[in-house]
Parts: C-alpha cells; sequence; structure tokens
C-alpha cells in the first residue's frame, strides 16, 4: 500500500484534495479469441481494462462499451461488468491489460461512472512494464504499488487532454448550429476558433463519429425537411435559405442523405 498525502502528492501536481491509500491487487494479460468471454462479476475495488490488440465490448449495469484498439476503460467499484471480443465471422484475437487496485479516497482527477478514452498508447509501456514486474520471484509490492501511481498520473493526463478535446468539439458543433443557415467551411471554423483546420477534424470526428463537413450538410438536410414539411417554400428557397445557391447541389445532398429529392419528400410527409 502506498499512502499520497496532500501536501506531497498536491503540491506537485497543482491539485486539491484530501490524502488517499492506493492499494495494487493484480494485473492480468488476456489473449482471447472470438467466442470467449469475461464472466459477469461484481467489482469491489477498481478495474482498468486496456485494449493492447483487437476490440472488446464491455457490459456494465446494462450499458454496454465499445473499445477499440489502444483503449483504456476505468471503472469505479461496486459495478457489475460482463466482457466479449467483438464478435464476427472471422477470428478475431484481442489482447487485454486489466489492472486492478483499492483506493479509499480517488481524488485524482474527477470520475464519476466510468472513464472512457480513445488513443490511450501512452499506457502500453507502463502497464507491460507493470505486469513484467509482477511475474518476476522477487516482484516487490512497494515497487508495484509506486508504479500503479505512475499509472494514474498518465491516466489523468490522459483524461486533461481528452477533456479539453471534448470542449473544442463541442465549440464547433455550436458553431455549426448557431450558423446553419449560412454557407459554412471547415476553413471558416478553423479561422474562428484559431486551430489548425486537420487538427480540428481529427478532434470533431473522434467525439462525435462523422466529419465536420459530414455534420454540417446532415444538420442543413434535417432543417430543410423540418421546411419542406411545415413551410410552402419553394425547394429553390430553401435550399438559399440554407446557404447552398447551387439547388442542385442542394438536391444531390438531400438525396443522398434521404434517399429521395426534395419534392418526393414533401410530397410523402405533407397531407
Amino acid at each position: 500500500m502506498i499512502k499520497v498525502e496532500e501536501s506531497v502528492y498536491n503540491h506537485y501536481e497543482n491539485s486539491a484534495g484530501c490524502s488517499s491509500c492506493l492499494n495494487f491487487e493484480d494485473i492480468t494479460m488476456y489473449q482471447l479469441q472470438n467466442g470467449l468471454e469475461f464472466r459477469q462479476r461484481f467489482l469491489d475495488r477498481f478495474f482498468l481494462l486496456y485494449t493492447q490488440k483487437g476490440t472488446f465490448d464491455i457490459t456494465m449495469n446494462k450499458q454496454t462499451f465499445h473499445l477499440n484498439e489502444k483503449s483504456v476503460l476505468l471503472i469505479p467499484p461496486y459495478q457489475f461488468i460482463k466482457g466479449t471480443p467483438e464478435q464476427n465471422n472471422e477470428m478475431h484475437e484481442c489482447i487485454l491489460f486489466t489492472l486492478e487496485f483499492q483506493c479509499d479516497y480517488f481524488n485524482f482527477f474527477q470520475i464519476d461512472n466510468y472513464l472512457l478514452l480513445n488513443e490511450a498508447e501512452s499506457l502500453e509501456a507502463l502497464l507491460t512494464e507493470l505486469y513484467n514486474e509482477c511475474k518476476t520471484v522477487n516482484s516487490n509490492n512497494c515497487y508495484n504499488d509506486a508504479w500503479l501511481l505512475l499509472i494514474i498520473r498518465a491516466l489523468k493526463r490522459l483524461s486533461i487532454g481528452h477533456s479539453e478535446q471534448l470542449q473544442l468539439a463541442e465549440k464547433v458543433r455550436t458553431y455549426i448550429l448557431h450558423h446553419v443557415m449560412q454557407p459554412i467551411t471547415v476553413t471558416e471554423i478553423s479561422e474562428i476558433l484559431k486551430y489548425n483546420k486537420d487538427y480540428l477534424c481529427r478532434v470533431f470526428k473522434r467525439e462525435y463519429g462523422c466529419s465536420i463537413k459530414e455534420f454540417i450538410n446532415k444538420e442543413k438536410i434535417n432543417l430543410s425537411k423540418r421546411l419542406l414539411q411545415t413551410s410552402d417554400l419553394p425547394v429553390a428557397t430553401i435550399s438559399q435559405m440554407l446557404g447552398w445557391d447551387d439547388v442542385n447541389l442542394f438536391f444531390k445532398y438531400f438525396k443522398y442523405h434521404e434517399k429521395t429529392t426534395p419534392t418526393q419528400y414533401r410530397m410523402s410527409t405533407v397531407h
């Protein structure tokens, strides 16, 4: 067990909180094939899951999470979990690290029901080192606890970075929603927010699962559907209102998203 004193740890980390005790319990590496799974269990300690290779689905209290390769999931105690590799018709190997530890007062960073982070590859070397140390004959509990603290500190840095990126992606989304009836480009958004265009696109897609351009078109199409249903405005006018001066381009995007033309959509929805 290692005691993390407020006067020492928080001075170094520049954070506030009470002292807490960390106690390393176990680290395991699993190599799973299709059909193998974690049996359901009740956690009485903190549980960290890192996907070194492949993908993995884990259910926590009836909520399912999909972990991509190099993702990490941290779950606090007192939860039911069950997991399985992603199911498909091909042979699918999944390599996981699981880390379990006790902590009487977790004040290193904010965590509610869980913490799920993608692109957590920086944890892999730390987990591998701890795993290898635990397999040696002379494994030292004090060393393991200290290494656990390093992993938590690395996880904290990842969570802070994720929070900042989530806020940035939300700024992009808000800007689009506020200007949906105007022509919007990724270049314009990057200049307004003063961020590199490629970086903005990566962050947004990671958080929302689609590109900025796809989200812009989707929101414009959603608004056009409401206008087609609730007004008698000509299609060309709706196109111009949403920033498409070329009505043919509007038809193209609408048919791509809705599998029908604006005119056909209006006829099928307005009675």
